[in-house]
């Protein structure tokens, strides 16, 4: 296992108490992933049954989030303020949070939150710093469900070279991964 966690950059130990228990514990570090470049040549299945805090300025933009994730069954509830986006992403109960590049620093600075941050950037925006993925905006429903997949699902999964699986192998290719 040490060989494992230090071969990928980590760090892994052990606090232990006589007769009070062992705890094992590794850090990883994950690359953020920066979806600007996801091929629309494959059908990525949008996400289903997710709880989403979404802060994006512009109607437009929500509308067209409304129009990717709620038929599949998503919740999403729309926070205009920064400030109602970083009071509802401290009381939890969101699988993702999909934010402006502008307000990523605030929420990810929220103690205790573990809730995944997609950053919507404009087209040429920095990645943001926090943020599991960046999006650019605006962007298809496809690359949208694939920079949701890239932050919900196992990260590590999508940065493998050899996922085995041409299709998910051509899409990662075209991925501008951050270090």
């Amino acid at each position: 296992a040490r060989a494992l966690v230090e071969g990928m950059g980590g760090a892994i130990g052990v606090t232990s108490e006589p007769g009070m228990g062992a705890t094992f514990w590794f850090t990883v570090p994950i690359a953020k992933v920066d979806v600007t470049e996801v091929a629309d040549d494959g059908e990525v299945n949008p996400p289903r049954g997710l709880s989403v805090l979404v802060h994006v300025p512009g109607e437009a933009t929500c509308a067209q989030i409304q129009t990717f994730l709620a038929p599949p069954g998503n919740r999403l509830t729309f926070a205009n303020q920064l400030v109602d986006a970083t009071a509802q992403a401290a009381r939890g109960g969101f699988t993702l949070i999909i934010a402006a590049a502008s307000g990523v620093d605030a929420l990810v600075a929220i103690p205790g939150l573990k809730t995944p941050v997609v950053a919507l950037s404009n087209p040429t925006g920095r990645s943001a710093d926090g943020a599991a993925a960046t999006l650019r905006w605006p962007a298809t429903a496809n690359a949208l469900s694939f920079g949701i997949a890239s932050s919900i699902d196992c990260r590590s999964r999508l940065l493998m070279r050899d996922a085995g699986n041409k299709q998910r192998s051509a899409r990662m290719a075209k991925l501008n991964v951050i270090p």
